[in-house]
């Protein structure tokens, strides 16, 4: 089934090395944005595809320290319990 997703045969799945797909890779893909996004990337050149990477994994670290900061300004009462727009840029 997951084989016919991507359009190859079920063998192509099996390789003997490192497993390519494990259960957050196959949850991830369910989401439509990753696919295309996976997609789109896949096209890039090699030094770009790196480059996406990192912009990605800024953005996941970023919103790590937003949710950190969430959650305190929630315990504290301290300016609601909403993330301000100044957190994103603070650092």
């Amino acid at each position: 089934m997951l084989a016919g997703v991507f359009g190859v045969e079920p063998s192509y799945l099996m390789d003997q090395g490192e497993p390519l797909f494990d259960g957050e890779l196959v949850e991830a893909l369910r989401n439509r944005t990753v696919r295309e996004a996976t997609r789109d990337i896949s096209r890039l050149p090699e030094m770009e595809r790196q480059l996406v990477l990192e912009i990605v994994r800024q953005f996941g670290s970023e919103n790590k320290t937003s949710s950190r900061q969430f959650r305190r300004n929630c315990l504290v009462g301290a300016r609601g319990c909403a993330p301000q727009p100044a957190d994103r840029g603070s650092r």
